[in-house]
């Protein structure tokens, strides 16, 4: 019987899931008193690594037991935890990990106008908070048809009653208060001129960060053409729409650099799958050194982020 290298044994541990738990919530409890509203950022991370945890369950992501894409998920929101947070930072990635777990049941099926409902619910739900979030439809809609292959007259008609039932709601909600328009406004706020590709808004933070979790997609990716005749069609079909949303996410970021925050942790739910693929289906004695690289990268990079203020600005 073949030695188990470190990342097998570290990977396969049951144990692992619980302290990465662990981990994530001293960080937190660390920096409490700098951010003391650090209980919204604490819930959206609980919320969408439960939905990772449902994700990969429901759908088999992973070909073997592991528990990695929402352990991956886990140490990915540490390196975001100085990022300037909100109610729509707070929100919108849980609305995008429900969004996926929603659609992914429509797989192959035009006549789930009803999953497909709920599932651009979330984006409606999404958008209210801000905006811009409309600009991702195209891909969206892109990745109803050519991955998930359930696009039809009926499908597309609940996608766009899903998405503006929110609206509809808080139309009502501002003609109860009196204000009818505010409506209008919220949604011309996508057609307002943007301060488009002004990336020197970034902060170094932002620049290293984006720069490992594009590191980290550009692994998990390669790992993952080069092997996917060992998956199932339809796991090749939803890892094809991560990679196509990971692609939109840093159009996103580069092109409205002012929403560079929400970018980064909308990047880390394709990232935290790619690479979860990578790190729980290799067993060569040179993915355990990246595998061991890549641990060191992320912990260096959450404690420079953490601590160490950045020097452009």
């Amino acid at each position: 019987m073949a030695k188990k290298r470190i990342q097998e044994k570290i990977v396969n541990s049951r144990l692992l899931f619980p302290t990465i738990l662990i981990y994530g919530a001293l960080l937190m409890a660390l920096r409490w008193n700098s951010q003391p509203q650090m209980w919204m950022q604490g819930l959206s991370i609980a919320s969408t690594t439960i939905l990772m945890l449902a994700l990969n369950n429901r759908y088999a992501l992973l070909r073997v037991y592991s528990r990695m894409v929402s352990i991956a998920y886990v140490v990915l929101s540490m390196l975001l935890l100085q990022e300037p947070f909100g109610l729509d930072e707070t929100l919108i990635p849980v609305c995008f990990a429900a969004f996926f777990f929603i659609l992914f049941n429509a797989y192959q099926d035009r006549q789930q106008a009803g999953t497909i409902f709920y599932a651009f619910c979330m984006m409606g739900i999404a958008s209210i908070f801000r905006p811009q979030i409309l600009y991702f439809m195209p891909i969206l809609w892109f990745i109803l048809i050519v991955f998930i292959l359930a696009f039809s007259f009926r499908t597309f008609i609940a996608s766009l009653l899903g998405l503006l039932l929110p609206y509809w709601l808080l139309s009502g909600y501002y003609c109860y208060q009196g204000t009818p328009f505010l409506i209008l406004s919220h949604l011309t706020a996508i057609i307002q001129p943007q301060d488009f590709f002004h990336t020197v808004a970034f902060n170094e933070h932002q620049w290293v960060t984006f720069a490992a979790l594009v590191l980290l997609n550009i692994i998990g990716i390669i790992h993952f053409l080069r092997n996917s005749h060992l998956d199932k069609i339809k796991i090749r079909m939803l890892y094809g729409a991560f990679m196509v949303f990971q692609l939109a996410c840093v159009a996103f970021i580069f092109a409205l650099p002012e929403y560079v925050s929400l970018g980064l942790r909308l990047m880390t739910i394709p990232t935290a799958i790619l690479i979860a693929h990578f790190l729980s289906l290799t067993h060569t004695w040179l993915t355990n050194i990246a595998f061991l690289a890549i641990t060191i990268l992320l912990f260096l990079l959450t404690l420079y982020n953490l601590w160490i203020p950045s020097s452009l600005f």
